[in-house]
């Protein structure tokens, strides 16, 4: 891959996960370990990067060039307080006294928008939360005035309004600093209103890249088109159907010739099997794509639902009926969920209530999906948890499938628990690193006594 990068100047880099994004970015840092083979130039202000030891590479990171990483929990070290680590970062390229660099860490904190940088300064990565965190990072990344800042996915997991105020503190400080920013992501949304310039990669190359308005309103590459496609609109004047971009990226072990997206493209044709389409420019010098038949999809002007056009789903049966006539499935009323907010360790004793859900209601029919949505601690998922675990709540009711939770027996609730089935926000801590797939998968079954036979020839059907 190839690209370069201005002062002032945000390029964006998009991609699904595996594409290569990432490691793009540690291969420019020096980060990448030794068996990694790092091959080409990688310039910064016309000094060779490539092939420098640890020493002198330390003295470019941080200073010249900095990161600003996915996860801020595992890149800060968990036994130090946010404001000795910043003020580490400080004292590294600069020759200041302790008392200055602590000075200095406290104005970063206030320049990222943390309340009471003072005090917050002397608080541990574990008392802030997810978004404050990522505000601590970029307070790393500007605090030796860097050239380039690199922003690998810094909004990934966060709510919306969260992932504003983040974008947000990365412009002010490119403008407190003057850098350019190399924005890696996988949400488009982001990039839309964040970058100048965007480039596409798939499978550990790029595929399209140019101006933000040349890439969302006249894409060129078919994988651009089918990412664009699986985004809802909120411009649409009615309700569209998605179009879904069908398969996975092919594993990067052994590439066959031709072009990557083969697989998944509904354009191929017998050359994109046997030569790799050049990264060329289209119309527009300054836009390139690497598709064979890029000429074919500007002169036509297809969009996305001419090349991935979406599946025809007739509506359910049930959907057709009006509201009235269905059956509800879910019903809750006035649900409260509060907690004890307890004090003391030998004598505890109550100081307050945390009211996690306070009056909640609302039902859904059959046929129907219901958005729950709010941000992080509105009580979102503890309305959730409390249907799931159809136990009696602090007030309200909860009625699945026309039975009260809170008149279940416990026999009862097993029973009514196979009709109700969750898909957790984080799957790597939702499954049990001990058991095998297929064993994770049969575990319901067989608490719900299926035969294994019948067990073994369901889990088969669920991973196709």
């Amino acid at each position: 891959m190839s690209y370069s990068v201005s002062s002032g100047e945000v390029l964006g880099i998009v991609g699904e996960s595996g594409s290569g994004k990432s490691v793009s970015a540690l291969a420019v840092m020096g980060l990448l370990p030794r068996t990694a083979r790092v091959g080409g130039s990688v310039r910064f202000h016309g000094r060779e990067l490539l092939g420098l030891g640890d020493r002198e590479l330390s003295a470019v990171r941080g200073k010249g060039i900095s990161m600003v990483f996915q996860d801020p929990l595992s890149a800060l070290t968990p036994v130090y307080t946010v404001g000795d680590q910043i003020a580490e970062a400080v004292s590294i390229h600069t020759d200041v006294s302790k008392n200055e660099a602590a000075r200095r860490a406290v104005e970063l904190l206030e320049l990222v928008g943390i309340p009471e940088p003072a005090i917050r300064a002397r608080a541990f990565p574990h008392e802030f939360s997810g978004g404050m965190r990522q505000r601590v990072m970029i307070a790393m990344a500007m605090a030796n005035d860097p050239d380039v800042i690199i922003a690998d996915e810094p909004t990934t997991a966060l709510d919306v309004t969260i992932q504003a105020q983040i974008l947000e503190v990365l412009k002010t400080a490119q403008q407190a600093t003057g850098a350019a920013i190399v924005m890696i992501t996988h949400d488009l949304g982001v990039i839309a209103g964040f970058a100048d310039r965007v480039m596409v990669m798939y499978a550990g190359r790029p595929v399209e890249a140019g101006g933000v308005d040349d890439l969302f309103y006249r894409p060129r590459m078919p994988y651009t088109l089918g990412l664009l496609g699986s985004l809802p609109r909120l411009d649409a004047t009615e309700r569209e159907p998605l179009t879904p971009l069908e398969g996975s990226p092919p594993s990067l072990v052994g590439l066959p010739s031709g072009c990557p997206f083969v697989p998944r493209c509904p354009m191929r044709i017998d050359v994109c099997s046997d030569t790799e389409p050049p990264l060329a420019p289209t119309a527009d010098p300054r836009h390139t794509a690497a598709c064979h038949r890029r000429t074919e999809i500007e002169a036509r002007e297809l969009g996305p639902a001419d090349i991935f056009p979406a599946p025809l789903v007739g509506a359910a049966a049930v959907a057709r009926l009006p509201r009235e006539s269905r059956q509800p499935v879910l019903e809750v009323r006035d649900l409260e969920r509060h907690y004890p907010l307890m004090k003391g360790v030998v004598f505890r004793r109550q100081v307050g209530t945390v009211r996690a859900v306070d009056g909640v209601s609302f039902d859904i029919r059959e046929g129907e999906t219901l958005g729950l949505v709010g941000e992080s601690g509105c009580g979102k998922t503890t309305t959730i948890v409390q249907i799931l675990t159809l136990a009696r709540p602090t007030a309200g009711t909860v009625v699945v499938l026309g039975r009260d939770s809170a008149r279940l027996d416990r026999g009862e609730r097993r029973a009514l628990r196979r009709n109700l089935s969750v898909v957790f926000q984080d799957p790597l801590a939702s499954l049990d690193p001990r058991l095998p797939v297929g064993d994770i998968l049969s575990e319901g079954l067989r608490t719900h006594g299926v035969p294994k036979q019948r067990r073994n020839r369901r889990v088969g059907e669920l991973l196709r």
